[in-house]
């Protein structure tokens, strides 16, 4: 017998983490501080390693040096990121608050396997798009994925291959369908390995199946609010500057013109301003 899918309630999801969010703002403050201001100070720290002397001891190439650090920097601000997001998931699947914890930094086995599962959601998601881009590419191109591409680029004097740009255009739209979709299948796969402390993934994709539509609208929800009060403020701002313009006299009053003095210098704009108004006072 087929297990039926558990529909998603849209709405009342949404509301409900939009209340969690705000009732347990200092709680989620709390325990997420120290880790993410330690992934702040890795992404800082490691770079300045690298532009001094520090670098100068690793026996390396230039450019594997600065691979090294950039992984270094990625791993450290991983680690960091887990930490704080495994500490959030078990509030709200446990109510685990950790009450007493001000600088709260675990990195155990369900940590682990948090940075795991991130690690490998990217590479799945790359897969899933370079199964589709590839066979389409090479249908695109007649077998010749690499020419195809170089007729995309346009040559001087020329607009470049439309037709390709066309197919271009339509593969990559496939990709995206494909790369929004796995990650759509996958979206519950975090407070998964933190619920059974694994790996977790098939239980990721089971709970997804005939939700695909109802978690697009729930994460495009946030997105449309944000989207709305950012164009009613600009629209706001617009009115006000919009008004002063409007206000503002057509033929505004001469303002009478003196010699620059050091005491009455004209607002300086540059350095060369700066050079020429006080040459202009030292020559009165």
């Amino acid at each position: 017998m087929e297990e039926q899918s558990i529909k998603l309630p849209v709405f009342r999801t949404f509301f409900r983490a939009a209340g969690f969010t705000i009732w347990n703002g200092w709680t989620i403050f709390r325990l997420t501080w120290f880790p993410l201001s330690l992934m702040f100070l890795a992404s800082i720290i490691v770079p300045l390693l690298y532009l001094t002397s520090v670098a100068e001891y690793v026996e390396l190439p230039q450019v594997e040096q600065s691979i090294v650090f950039q992984v270094s920097s990625m791993v450290l601000q991983l680690i960091a990121t887990a930490s704080a997001a495994v500490a959030i998931h078990r509030v709200i699947l446990f109510d685990d608050r950790q009450s007493g914890h001000y600088f709260l930094f675990a990195f155990g086995r369900t940590e682990f396997l948090y940075l795991l599962m991130a690690i490998t959601s990217v590479l799945f998601t790359a897969l899933a798009a370079a199964a589709v881009l590839l066979p389409i590419a090479v249908l695109v191109s007649g077998g010749d994925p690499v020419n195809y591409f170089n007729t995309l680029i346009p040559k001087p004097g020329q607009d470049g291959n439309t037709a390709g740009s066309v197919g271009h255009f339509i593969a990559f739209l496939f990709v995206w369908i494909v790369i929004v979709y796995f990650m759509l299948r996958i979206s519950v796969w975090p407070p998964a390995v933190v619920a059974t402390n694994g790996f977790a993934l098939a239980d990721a994709w089971r709970l997804t199946k005939g939700n695909v539509l109802r978690l697009l609208g729930l994460f495009l929800m946030p997105m449309m609010i944000v989207a709305l009060a950012a164009g009613l403020a600009a629209a706001y701002f617009y009115s006000i500057s919009d008004k002063q313009v409007i206000d503002a006299p057509a033929n505004p009053p001469a303002v009478e013109q003196s010699a620059p003095t050091l005491h009455s210098a004209p607002r300086l704009n540059s350095w060369l301003g700066l050079r020429e108004t006080f040459g202009a006072a030292l020559s009165n």
